[in-house]
Formats: structure tokens, C-alpha cells, sequence
């Protein structure tokens, strides 16, 4: 039994920290693409409209930040070039 709670907790406490998460997000004006096929869990995402991040959850979040960013910003010439000399090995 104390497996099946540590798992159930575990799931309960990522939940809650997607939440506040995409939450931090939208209060950045950060665009959220949340995808699921599940009812409940698209409901579950609208739900980051009713609560607000404490200061210390805005802290904690914060410093998650890598400064590191997946999406390539290609709007000037130099990104251009430099995302065209990339070379992909698959």
C-alpha cells in the first residue's frame, strides 16, 4: 500500500505543479499549447485562472529559468544564418 500512495501522491504532486507552472506562464504573457484528449484534463488546464502564484511559488518557478530557450527566435538576418549552417546527424 505504501507504494500505491507514493505513486498517487507523486502524480497528485506534478499535477499541481503543471498548474502552477502554466499558471506562471500566462502571467507572462507566455503562450501555453496544453494538448489533451481527456475532458478532465482540459478542464484541469483551464483551472489555472482560479487561483494566483504566491510571491515564493513566482521565486521557486523563477528559478527553474536555464536561460536556455528550445524555440529559435529566426526573425533577424544573423539567426537566420546561423540556424541554416546547422547541421542535423540522425
Amino acid at each position: 500500500m505504501p507504494t500505491i500512495l507514493s505513486v498517487a501522491n507523486w502524480y497528485e504532486i506534478w499535477q499541481i505543479r503543471g498548474a502552477r507552472i502554466t499558471r506562471w506562464l500566462v502571467e507572462r504573457d507566455i503562450i501555453v499549447l496544453a494538448k489533451s484528449t481527456k475532458p478532465e484534463r482540459m478542464a484541469e488546464n483551464l483551472n489555472v485562472f482560479d487561483f494566483a502564484l504566491s510571491d515564493e511559488d513566482k521565486a521557486e518557478i523563477a528559478k527553474l529559468d536555464g536561460a536556455f530557450a528550445a524555440i529559435v527566435n529566426h526573425d533577424t538576418v544573423d539567426n537566420l544564418k546561423r540556424i541554416s549552417a546547422w547541421k542535423m546527424s540522425v
